[in-house]
């Protein structure tokens, strides 16, 4: 089709013979945009555990860890989110466990400590006491993080001033520079997963 000449593939299909030849061709007038991709709609991170977690504390250790990691990811894109969502599932696929449930928050935030309250309240609240192998957290209804309300009973800028500060330390010197203590307990998976790429060690 590339070599045949236009004039005949016209005379034989009109328009779509010109079509056809642009196309085997690789000729296109279509115009190249910047970003072809929607807009992000959550930014959310989940975590496959190395073993069954059948304690609450253990589980509050792990929703902690995840919440770092996703409000970190959301602060570097200059995004909070207003909608909370947690999901977690046991290992055994044939008799599922578990739930998925969100939550609307007063105001959009990409605070690690107010999305981590929110999260365990939602885990303590939906939680039936089975085994846990899998937790997800994500944040949506995502929106610029340049705008924000000011609330007059609790201390934000100082949260923000708390996650900034971490946030430079881990862009400096490594994503276990700084942790949190419950970070290291047996429960902890955070200096785990940074030997890890894709799940799998480096």
């Amino acid at each position: 089709l590339a070599n045949t000449p236009l004039s005949k593939l016209r005379s034989k299909w009109g328009v779509n013979g010109e079509v056809i030849w642009r196309v085997a061709n690789g000729l296109d007038d279509s115009p190249v945009t910047i970003n072809t991709h929607s807009v992000q709609k959550d930014i959310g991170n989940g975590m496959t555990l190395p073993r069954d977690y059948t304690e609450q504390w253990e589980i509050d250790v792990v929703i902690q860890d995840i919440c770092t990691e996703v409000c970190r990811r959301a602060r570097k894109k200059g995004l909070m989110g207003s909608v909370v969502t947690m999901s977690l599932s046991g290992a055994d696929f044939d008799r599922p466990t578990g739930f998925s449930r969100q939550v609307k928050l007063q105001d959009p935030t990409n605070i690690t400590v107010d999305v981590c309250k929110t999260a365990k309240q939602i885990f303590r609240q939906h939680w039936d006491g089975q085994p846990v192998r899998r937790v997800g957290i994500s944040l949506s209804n995502l929106s610029n993080a340049e705008t924000y309300q000011l609330s007059l009973f609790e201390d934000q800028e100082q949260k923000r001033a708390v996650d900034k500060v971490m946030d430079d330390i881990k862009d400096r010197f490594g994503d276990i520079a700084i942790l949190r203590a419950s970070s290291i307990t047996s429960a902890g998976q955070a200096i785990d997963r940074s030997n890890k790429i894709g799940g799998h060690y480096k």
